[in-house]
């Protein structure tokens, strides 16, 4: 398996930067740095570590090194690589801790993982990407290193909000039952079906789901159907009806409701916002 090193440097910080589509697959390889890679348009499956995942828009992967990663790719893909230097944040020697413990993300012993931008939080990740690009190619110009390591540290910074550490899970049942959501999302799980599932009366699944996942099922349930939405929304040309259906909401203008109060904005709004960018 090759394993590459970045052939150009910023600074001690960040290596090198490319901008590119993919129309082929990209063979198994590591790398000697953290790579970061954000999905810009198109949609590949990912190999990383041996885990397989679908990519599309949004999607972020921060590769660490020595992780063994390929990408096949569906249709034309436009990704965006950063390469820098391992255990980022204590070479950035930047104070993260307001974030809890968010940036042990980019630590060494912190595993590969992968993010999904959605929103807001994706354009302004791409949008800041851009200007990196347009900062990154200008080489001579005054100031460029501070310009490109103050962007970058604001990268980081996003991309950090897009993540939740995980959390050890003492009770199994509930962990089962919040596989079996992530799963069936678009069906309509009633409380007491998935109280049923972990083996518990409905107020000790209320009591110990709260416990254990820091809100109500039912919350969690929005929160997962919202997310999917999202990306439907962005990624495909289906109607605002049919997402709501599709991701299991009773109906539109409930969707738009929730979407409306989580976002300021309705969801045809942002589509149109969007696909003007």
């Amino acid at each position: 398996m090759p394993v590459y090193s970045p052939p150009n440097r910023v600074d001690e910080i960040l290596f090198d930067m490319t901008r590119h589509c993919l129309n082929y697959p990209v063979p198994e390889h590591g790398h000697t740095c953290i790579e970061i890679v954000l999905v810009l348009t198109g949609t590949a499956v990912q190999y990383l570590d041996g885990r397989r995942m679908n990519v599309y828009p949004g999607s972020v992967s921060i590769i660490r090194p020595g992780c063994v990663h390929r990408f096949v790719v569906e249709k034309q893909c436009e990704v965006c690589n950063l390469s820098c230097a391992p255990d980022l944040f204590r070479a950035l020697g930047v104070d993260l801790s307001f974030l809890h413990n968010r940036e042990a993300l980019f630590l060494s012993e912190t595993g590969s993982c992968s993010l999904q931008l959605t929103g807001i939080l994706f354009h302004d990740v791409r949008n800041l990407l851009f200007r990196m690009f347009q900062i990154y190619r200008e080489e001579g110009t005054p100031g460029r290193k501070l310009q490109l390591r103050t962007f970058f540290s604001m990268l980081l910074i996003l991309l950090s909000q897009a993540w939740t550490p995980p959390i050890k899970r003492s009770d199994f049942r509930l962990t089962e039952t919040a596989d079996y959501m992530d799963s069936h999302y678009s069906e309509p799980l009633r409380l007491d079906l998935l109280a049923r599932r972990a083996g518990m009366s409905k107020n000790q699944f209320l009591r110990r789901f709260r416990q254990e996942f820091g809100t109500t099922p039912i919350q969690y349930l929005l929160e997962l159907r919202m997310k999917h939405a999202c990306i439907l929304l962005e990624q495909s040309d289906l109607t605002i009806d049919r997402i709501a259906s599709a991701t299991g909401f009773c109906d539109g203008n409930y969707f738009i409701k929730l979407y409306r109060k989580r976002f300021q904005c309705s969801p045809g709004k942002n589509r149109n916002r969007l696909n003007e960018q």
